[in-house]
């Protein structure tokens, strides 16, 4: 998995696109990306249970959204 994941994020950063890597979890990149987002109107996009809800809820405490549920449509 994480092979997979560096593979992409290598093929984006050759062609321009920025990367991060950020952990809800860990806490890494979370400082960084709450700085690169700072006044700026952003979207997240990504399939249910990667992880979307928790790194939003810590870049911002007073986001309380619920984790841990998979939508049942794409399970």
């Amino acid at each position: 998995e994480f092979r997979r994941v560096l593979f992409r994020s290598q093929c984006y950063h050759a062609t321009g696109i920025r990367t991060l890597r950020v952990s809800a979890e860990t806490g890494e990149g979370i400082d960084a990306l709450r700085e690169i987002l700072q006044d700026k109107v952003s979207v997240f996009t990504g399939n249910s249970g990667v992880g979307k809800s928790s790194i939003l809820n810590a870049l911002d405490e007073r986001c309380q959204i619920e984790t841990g549920g998979v939508s049942k449509k794409l399970g």
